[in-house]
């Protein structure tokens, strides 16, 4: 497994990575090691099969918790009291239909709580030597926005708390969703339907996603380390530019993976979850690269934030402070860090630009400038996802354009070195980061159906060897 960068603490962004043990002297079942993909999710699988489909809710949620218990102990009390508080909160909306009063400050009491806890840990945990629980994030704007759509009438108060739980702690979502709602998902869990067919594809979804993680992005972000590892005097435009890019891979392939094993295991159960990456890097405005990056997340913040501020109505002052809002949240959903909502900030200017100044002339420009300057701005912004502090943030996106830096024989050797040792698995990236491949396989798959359908099983048998020997 990838170290973290020598001299910085375990990135903030990055999901929980897998150990050989946690604290209680097991083994972990992590969604990419071989206990979980040999052991546990097979041993679920079979289980829910053999239960009667009204039985399968439980069942599963039963797993949930038992995974989660694995790998965080006692914090599965703190996801559990998230669920319960919600739970309670939309029974007492359904029971205060006429108190408009009562009923706001319900709701209000539900998005303070999800967002103290967020903070509490996010910000406080470090300080006190607590880390941020696996799925926190996940589970408290869920069990928020659920309550949120109780109270606008979106959906209906839940009377079943198991599968509201299950909804909730679906043991594949809590790494990094995708985020759901309630009058979406719930009439899939209330009825697992569990198929060959949604079996095959589910299966064949989860071993893309794991290959997406330990074959492309826990080896870029090993390269990205021995750069972030690198003396800063040392470091030049060369060695920056190239950990940015390597930091913005192994983040499309480390979060997408963890999505598309979710949405995997989820069909395999006959739930199906939503996408939450579409090839961000081809995004061809800053606007556009939002509605491809962390999906749900962003349609989640303008939901429940944006729109009820008033979106991009009214004036301008307002417009500006709402996307200004939007896009910190979007950066603090990644960690609480004076870094990530920089990040944010550093979004909202090109997003205000191009609503306000360049929306009327992008469709003049030729695709290919503007996607040159949505990739310029996105690998840009990665200076701020890498530097421990705004200082050392600042003194990256110096050297990238030339001011500061001293290079030297042994440095410039040190990075050619390591792109020559990775230069495959970067050419992999770049062009798995496309729609390439899944255009050349909508193509083949609508000319040859047959021999796609034997190219793609032979494909998936691979794959699971690969990633097998990978988690070796």
């Amino acid at each position: 497994m990838p170290s973290t960068p020598a001299g910085s603490s375990s990135p903030s962004w990055r999901p929980t990575d897998p150990a050989q043990t946690n604290e209680r002297g097991c083994a972990d079942v992590h969604l990419d090691s071989l206990s979980f993909v040999y052991l546990f999710l097979p041993l679920t699988i079979a289980v829910c099969l053999i239960s009667p489909m009204r039985w399968r809710p439980a069942v599963l949620l039963t797993f949930s918790a038992l995974f989660y218990w694995w790998l965080e102990g006692e914090n599965l009390l703190l996801l559990a009291g998230i669920v319960l508080f919600d739970y309670l909160m939309g029974r007492l909306l359904e029971r205060a239909s006429k108190m408009p009063r009562l009923r706001r400050g319900i709701m209000i009491c539900s998005a303070v709580k999800s967002v103290a806890i967020f903070l509490l840990y996010g910000a406080l945990g470090p300080v006190w030597g607590a880390h941020f629980p696996l799925g926190l994030g996940v589970v408290a704007l869920t069990s928020c926005g659920y309550v949120i759509d109780c109270y606008f009438g979106y959906t209906y108060a839940e009377r079943n708390l198991p599968a509201l739980a299950l909804m909730n702690l679906f043991f594949p979502r809590l790494y990094a969703g995708p985020l759901v709602y309630h009058n979406k998902l719930m009439p899939q869990v209330k009825g697992m339907r569990m198929t060959l067919e949604r079996a095959g594809e589910g299966g064949r979804l989860f071993l893309v996603g794991l290959g997406k993680k330990v074959i492309i992005g826990d080896a870029v972000y090993e390269l990205y380390g021995s750069l972030r590892g690198m003396p800063t005097l040392n470091m030049t435009a060369l060695s920056v530019w190239t950990m940015v890019v390597t930091l913005a891979f192994s983040v499309y392939f480390i979060f997408s993976g963890y999505c598309d094993m979710a949405k995997g295991i989820g069909l395999v159960f006959g739930v199906e979850l939503p996408d939450n990456f579409h090839y961000p890097y081809q995004a061809t405005s800053v606007n556009d690269f939002f509605a491809r990056f962390n999906i749900t997340v962003n349609r989640y913040i303008r939901r429940y934030v944006y729109i009820n501020l008033g979106g991009a109505q009214g004036s301008v002052i307002s417009g500006v402070f709402n996307i200004l809002l939007v896009t910190i949240l979007m950066g603090l959903w990644f960690g609480v860090s004076l870094n990530l909502l920089l990040w944010g900030v550093y979004f909202a200017a090109f997003v205000i630009f191009e609503r306000y100044f360049l929306s009327r002339y992008m469709d003049g420009i030729p695709t290919l400038f503007r996607w040159l300057y949505t990739t310029l701005v996105v690998l840009v912004s990665f200076a701020f996802f890498s530097g421990g502090t705004p200082g050392q943030s600042l003194g990256f996106l110096k050297m990238m354009f030339g001011v500061g830096g001293f290079a030297t024989l042994e440095s410039s050797k040190s990075v050619l070195y390591l792109l020559a040792s990775h230069y495959l698995v970067l050419i992999l990236a770049a062009v798995s980061s496309t729609g390439l491949v899944g255009w050349f396989a909508g193509l083949w798959k609508k000319h040859l159906p047959r021999t796609y359908g034997i190219a793609s099983a032979v494909f998936t048998a691979a794959l699971l060897v690969v990633t097998t020997a990978y988690l070796l």
